[in-house]
């Protein structure tokens, strides 16, 4: 954020603080509201012990209570809803959309096609022929 050979100035560094502070006192609330009661480690001891932007493995959330369990998204709310049904949703890009719409009939024109013309280009060839089409029109 600043270069080091121009640190902040006080001003700067306690608007940075007191930002810093906020966005902290936002993260406790919301842990707390979402997983409290959950949370294994005495109230009093959280802020030291747990809010202080430490790292720590999925076992050792698991262990403290700020997760649920370590594992996938399907095989956690597999055991926590076994009648659920997971659906797989994907983006089809378009030219995704126009390779699986149209390549299988470019490959099926191209097996079709004599061998002295398959080494032609496809595309060029379609071009050539609605030219003379338009030719042959006006």
């Amino acid at each position: 954020m600043y270069p080091l050979a121009n640190p902040p100035d006080k001003r700067e560094h306690a608007y940075l603080h007191k930002t810093m502070l906020d966005l902290q006192t936002k993260f406790i609330d919301h842990v707390e509201s979402s997983r409290g009661a959950g949370i294994k480690v005495p109230v009093e001891e959280r802020r030291d012990k747990l809010y202080q932007a430490n790292v720590v493995s999925g076992e050792r959330a698991a262990e403290l209570g700020l997760i649920d369990e370590v594992g996938t998204y399907r095989s956690v709310l597999g055991k926590k809803f076994p009648n659920v049904r997971f659906v797989e949703c994907t983006y089809e890009s378009r030219l995704e959309k126009w390779r699986r719409v149209y390549g299988g009939a470019q490959t099926m024109l191209y097996e079709d096609m004599e061998p002295e013309a398959r080494l032609t280009d496809l595309p060029q060839q379609f071009v050539q022929e609605l030219s003379g089409a338009k030719e042959r029109l006006s």
